[in-house]
């Protein structure tokens, strides 16, 4: 998204709402992102939401199931086993925008 450069363009944040949309769609119904079963599908789909919120947090409002998702994502027990590195992540990413 940033590709050496130091601000986030608005167009990819756009692109990544649409993204959101999609997703919020997908999730309609849903428990996981396929079935009422934690599958593969979700341990991809995951870091996707919690690496991008930090350019697009997610808008509980516009996107309802997302935000749901996320709360019952949240309750596995080894999701925070990856908290660490979702951090890291977030850290770097925000020092080298802000650099």
């Amino acid at each position: 998204m940033l590709m050496g450069s130091k601000k986030i363009n608005p167009e990819d944040v756009n692109r990544l709402i649409e993204v959101y949309g999609f997703l919020e769609k997908l999730l309609e119904g849903r428990v996981w992102a396929i079935g009422d079963k934690v599958t593969l599908a979700d341990f991809a789909v995951i870091p996707m939401i919690t690496g991008c919120e930090v350019v697009a947090p997610v808008d509980g409002k516009r996107f309802p199931n997302i935000v749901r998702y996320m709360e019952k994502v949240k309750q596995l027990p080894y999701y925070h086993r990856t908290q660490k590195g979702d951090d890291i992540f977030k850290k770097e990413f925000l020092a080298r925008l802000n650099s």
